[in-house]
């Protein structure tokens, strides 16, 4: 029975993934009642019921009570909760996610600037201002921070790259917070001065400069030992 089930399921999964991929479901959208899913695929509604589990665990669908099931947009949730999970089942340090986040970060970097337009620039240009104006706070100061990094993998045009950087967002602001308690006044102008050249290589279109002065970015946090 349990493997009639699973198989079931994910001839349901299947569907529901392929109408996804032809565009016969778009985010936002309702899938159909749960009765006309069954009739459909010729299972009972607790194999629907099982496939739509499975879809919410990875992010596909949302599941809302009294509502019909809607498809997600693509995002980092699901990977952020898995990130989530892994750190506390395996006790995975933040600086093993910093490490993670350091090699996307530089090819991200390069991306950026091979591919940069006017108005992408000048939405880093005014994250940086953002981070200078906030220089002596902490909170403030991050979220400007975030705001940059974002911004830049929005330029770099791979949508895996910027959601699996917003999965590793809880991380990241816990990092840059404390890091940002480590710093005096003269380190973090140092870290606004590589935020700044960054922009420019960007503006530049420099790719290789551009993770030349990522990687320095990631020297001044391991500095203060939260590599």
């Amino acid at each position: 029975m349990g493997r009639s089930l699973d198989r079931l399921a994910a001839s349901v999964v299947d569907g529901v993934l392929d109408d996804i991929a032809a565009g016969r479901l778009r985010p936002g959208e309702p899938l159909a009642p749960e009765a006309a899913l069954a009739e459909r695929f010729s299972v009972s509604k607790p194999v629907v019921r099982e496939a739509m589990a499975r879809l919410s665990v990875q992010g596909i669908v949302a599941i809302r009570r009294g509502l019909q099931t809607v498809v997600q947009p693509l995002s980092g949730d699901a990977m952020a909760e898995l990130f989530g999970t892994l750190a506390r089942a395996y006790g995975i340090e933040p600086g093993e996610f910093s490490a993670l986040r350091r090699a996307v970060e530089i090819e991200v970097a390069g991306l950026a600037a091979a591919r940069a337009g006017a108005e992408e620039v000048a939405g880093l240009i005014e994250a940086v201002d953002l981070m200078a104006s906030e220089i002596r706070t902490i909170d403030p100061w991050v979220e400007a921070d975030l705001l940059f990094h974002r911004r830049l993998a929005g330029i770099a045009g791979q949508r895996l790259l910027v959601h699996l950087l917003e999965a590793l967002e809880p991380s990241t602001r816990e990092t840059m917070r404390n890091a940002k308690l480590k710093r005096d006044l003269a380190t973090t102008q140092r870290a606004l001065r590589c935020h700044i050249d960054l922009a420019e290589a960007v503006r530049a279109q420099d790719p290789d400069r551009a993770r030349a002065l990522m990687v320095a970015h990631f020297e001044i946090v391991a500095d203060l030992g939260e590599k």
